[in-house]
């Protein structure tokens, strides 16, 4: 893909890119408004089997309620009388809830790890079919699964500890998914591979990120005014497809632009 050249520096004789905020939303627009609608309608079958598994998962709720004899008007208007039953219905409350969030995960984590793969064979001037990019997402799923778990961790508990360490290993480990998807790395070295990658661009990397989580809040505060309450979940729902895939395009494109100079 033809870019202008980035300002870099010399380290030990390798040119370093220095990337720009510009130019990460100038290219990710670019290749989005090329490819909208592949990514459009792969992104809107996640976001309908998501929406699937959230609706199973509120008629579950429903079944247990019922199982335990209650509901939720009775849980609002007597609480006292359902105190008896805390423990057994919060129990499988949590276990019902902790699947719902599993099974989502997973399914977002295929779908952005085939996005990489057809994101990046583009760039590479070739003309990837979804079904191939699923199945080589697939072969490498465990693998992707436990290194996105270790990262997530890590910053989940950066962001306990002082928040601001959180905030650095997020930009430290961006490029994870990246490095097991198209470099077959494993959990920690994918860990290792992500943080050398985005060496020198974190500040731009942070930077992009925080941009794109400001636009993110403005619009779905417009959409809340805008829309009909009736309509708001169609809304979020379209939104959600659109939305999506902005994150693996963006982070593949900086993958691929500072990959040559981190080797």
């Amino acid at each position: 893909m033809a870019v202008e050249p980035l300002p870099g520096t010399i380290d030990r004789g390798v040119t370093r890119e220095r990337l720009r905020v510009t130019w990460i939303m100038e290219e990710a627009l670019s290749f989005y408004k090329k490819h909208f609608v592949s990514l459009f309608v792969v992104f809107l079958v996640a976001n309908l089997i998501v929406w699937m598994v959230q609706f199973y998962s509120a008629a579950q709720v429903a079944n247990i309620l019922e199982e335990h004899a209650l509901n939720l008007t009775e849980i609002m208007e007597h609480p006292e009388q359902s105190a008896s039953l805390g423990v057994s219905l919060l129990a499988d409350l949590l276990v019902l809830f902790l699947l719902s969030m599993v099974a989502v995960y997973l399914i977002s984590l295929l779908f952005d790890g085939a996005a990489i793969k057809y994101v990046y064979d583009n760039l590479q001037g070739g003309a990837p079919e979804w079904p191939q990019c699923f199945s080589e997402c697939i072969q490498r799923f465990p693998r992707l699964v436990a290194a996105t778990i270790a990262a997530g961790v890590i910053v989940a508990l950066g962001l306990i500890a002082f928040v601001i360490p959180g905030l650095v290993f997020l930009t430290m480990f961006v490029l994870v998914p990246q490095t097991v998807i198209l470099e077959g790395k494993g959990p920690l070295a994918a860990l290792s591979r992500s943080n050398q990658l985005s060496s020198g661009n974190k500040i731009a990397i942070f930077c992009f990120f925080l941009f794109w989580a400001m636009v993110l809040v403005l619009f779905y505060m417009l959409l809340l005014l805008a829309v009909p309450a009736q309509l708001a979940q169609v809304g979020e729902f379209v939104a959600s497809a659109l939305f999506s895939p902005v994150v693996p395009v963006s982070t593949t494109l900086i993958y691929h632009r500072v990959r040559e100079s981190a080797i």
